[in-house]
């Protein structure tokens, strides 16, 4: 049998594997199908029916979670059907699928345009063109392409959680809710029908890249799918939800917008974790449970109380669990650097170091600016006029009846949850002087990124890792503390790329 003939015959049982929700399945008769076409373009055989098919065999064969080089060759084969027929707009939706799972959305963009103006209607090019729109925050034209897909027959969450992010996006609240109200209505409905099989997975996985308070969403969600949490609780949490997003948006800083340098304080004995040789380390983002502050997590509950003028707010806050999925890294911004305080509680009583980051380190969406509140006299008028505001809409949302009098653990586990979330972006004013900012994440305890420390320790501690690797690039000095041996510490910064290396001018002993 002919190369060529043998490699449809795969594809054709993968296909079905495939459409059966069989991936493992698909994917061994896919990379059998893959040989198949490789060896018959390898004898001469050369038409865009076999690039087109092992072009998708590539997809399929790719990992969902990250950029790979299966992907890569499908864009490849993709490439070379287009070149030898440029009107076949199904195969500009395949590409831009391609390109979406490499997050390079720009080229994604323009090929699910071009499906479309070539007349494709098919739903899912809408999905994957809104997908993109959501990862650039383009959230206007995201909600107008999955406006398009659900008119043409899209019924299944994916889509309406991705709606509903991008309404948040765009801080319509109302219309957030409505879809995710369409979500609930899907998990009432166990018929499988309402669940396509394979066409969204790359949705589900997307939605965990584009912000990390969607993790918490989805995770109310799901809890309410397998009816641990009843509509009317899981439509509350989810408002709330939106309400804790809108203050940490008003919070949040743009990095390339600040005059001041970004250090992030440590001990001399992280450099070996945190500057390597071949760039390959990250930051590392703490359980809040780590924090020195004993006050951390606690004060905007304390505010809110204080606000509540019918002393009713406490009860939700009582029994909390111990249940903390908010992780974060912690940094300073000073023009001088050379605060006192900061090496004493951070720098290792002087010993330590300040690592200096440029701007380019930080996602755009990444920093949030602390907000300093007196914890003995807590006063919402002396915080920024919009953040009151803010605060006002959680209060007034938690002093509804179907929140404030729920006594049920799941529920109030979850009002924990949700604000501790944002809760730890306040601090006690007597720390003012580390004029803070903060990266923030939520996972759960299920969660793959969760990675623990021991070394050193009776009980090891839960982190997860920064995206962005530390590099010479983006780590521009190191500043070494009063009392850290210059010598030994500028060494090793110089082993590893850093040019600049200073010592604190601070006299301490």
């Amino acid at each position: 049998m002919a190369a060529k003939e043998e490699a449809e015959i795969y594809f054709s049982i993968a296909g079905r594997y495939y459409k059966n929700g069989d991936y493992e399945g698909a994917k061994n008769y896919f990379t059998k199908a893959i040989e198949g076409y490789s060896k018959a373009i390898k004898s001469g055989v050369n038409d865009k029916h076999i690039y087109k098919n092992r072009g998708f065999a590539y997809a399929c064969t790719g990992d969902y979670t990250k950029a790979t080089d299966d992907y890569i060759r499908a864009i490849d084969d993709y490439t070379k059907v287009i070149e030898s027929d440029a009107n076949d707009k199904s195969v500009y939706s395949d590409r831009g699928f391609a390109y979406l799972h490499i997050e390079n959305y720009t080229n994604a963009i323009k090929d699910f345009t071009q499906a479309i103006k070539l007349g494709t209607n098919d739903r899912l090019t809408y999905c994957g063109r809104g997908l993109a729109y959501v990862c650039i925050d383009d959230f206007r034209k995201a909600i107008a392409d999955f406006t398009k897909a659900i008119e043409l027959g899209v019924n299944n969450k994916d889509i309406y959680i991705l709606c509903g992010i991008a309404y948040m996006g765009i801080k319509d609240y109302s219309n957030a809710i409505n879809n995710f109200k369409e979500v609930i209505k899907l998990n009432k409905n166990d018929n499988k029908k309402n669940q396509n099989t394979g066409d969204n997975d790359y949705v589900s996985n997307k939605i965990k890249l584009t912000d990390n308070i969607i993790n918490l969403i989805d995770d109310i969600l799901q809890s309410n799918e397998s009816k641990v949490l009843p509509d009317d609780e899981t439509l509350n949490l989810i408002e709330l939800v939106c309400s804790c997003y809108d203050l940490m948006e008003e919070i949040k800083i743009n990095p390339f917008e600040l005059e001041e340098k970004i250090v992030h304080y440590t001990k001399a004995s992280t450099l070996q974790y945190l500057l390597k040789k071949d760039h390959s380390a990250h930051l590392r983002l703490n359980n809040a449970v780590y924090m020195n502050d004993p006050e951390e997590g606690q004060i905007l509950k304390k505010l809110l109380c204080q606000l509540d003028k019918n002393n009713e707010l406490e009860n939700l806050f009582k029994d909390e669990d111990v249940k903390n999925y908010t992780y974060l890294a912690c940094f300073s911004l000073h023009n001088e650097r050379n605060e006192l305080p900061m090496w004493v509680h951070y720098g290792d009583g002087g010993k330590g170091v300040g690592l200096v980051f440029n701007n380019s380190f930080f996602d755009k969406t990444d920093l949030y600016e602390v907000q300093y509140v007196d914890v003995k006299n807590p006063d919402i008028k002396k915080l920024n006029e919009n953040v009151q505001e803010k605060i006002t809409a959680i209060l007034s949302l938690l002093q509804e009846d179907g929140i404030r009098n729920n006594t049920r653990k799941e529920f109030k586990d979850y009002v924990n949850i949700i604000l501790n979330y944002v809760s730890y972006l306040f601090k006690d004013k007597a720390y003012e002087y580390e004029n803070e900012v903060r990266i923030l994440n939520y996972r759960d305890y299920d969660s793959q990124d969760i990675k623990t420390d021991g070394e050193g320790r009776d009980i090891p501690r839960l982190y997860i890792e920064y995206k962005q690797c530390i590099t010479d690039k983006n780590c521009v000095e190191v500043i070494v503390g009063p009392k850290a041996n210059y010598t030994e510490i500028a060494a090793y910064a110089k082993y590893v790329g850093i040019q600049k290396v200073s010592q604190s001018e601070i006299k301490y002993r």
